[in-house]
């Protein structure tokens, strides 16, 4: 999970470039975007970004969370909203 609290987007910042990183996989599929800008519709025009992959690879929209936490198969939990 991202630092920003949303699935698939990551913030980057570099000394030239500044914005977000979408990526989406499903089934043995990548999709990868990058997006400039750091104003807040910026975030929401990545989220539009996410959707539309996941519709695009047929991917359900879940907000599940698995990480591995040195048990076999990790464990899941639901994320608060924000």
């Amino acid at each position: 999970m991202s630092a920003i609290g949303h699935k698939g987007i990551s913030y980057v910042s570099g000394k030239r470039w500044k914005g977000y990183k979408i990526t989406c996989q499903w089934k043995g599929r990548k999709l990868t975007k990058y997006l400039g800008g750091k104003h807040p519709r910026d975030l929401k025009k990545a989220i539009r970004v996410r959707n539309a992959f996941e519709r695009q690879l047929g991917k359900p929209r879940t907000e599940l969370v698995i990480r591995a936490s040195g048990v076999g198969g990790g464990r899941r939990w639901k994320r608060v909203k924000r």
